[in-house]
This record gives structure tokens, sequence and C-alpha cells, in this order.
């Protein structure tokens, strides 16, 4: 894929939202 990969990552019991970060393919300059 040529687009970033994005994420979340949820505290299980409140829902709150712990961290949200964005990935993109380290192959592409």
């Amino acid at each position: 894929a040529d687009h970033p990969f994005i994420f979340i990552i949820q505290e299980r019991d409140t829902g709150n939202v712990l961290f949200m970060g964005r990935v993109v393919d380290p192959t592409t300059e």
C-alpha cells in the first residue's frame, strides 16, 4: 500500500484512546 497506516490503541475497560499514530512505509521516500 502506498498510503500511511493509521492505528489507534484504546484502553479496553474505559475505551479511552491511549495512543494514536501513523506509520509511513519506510521504503517510500
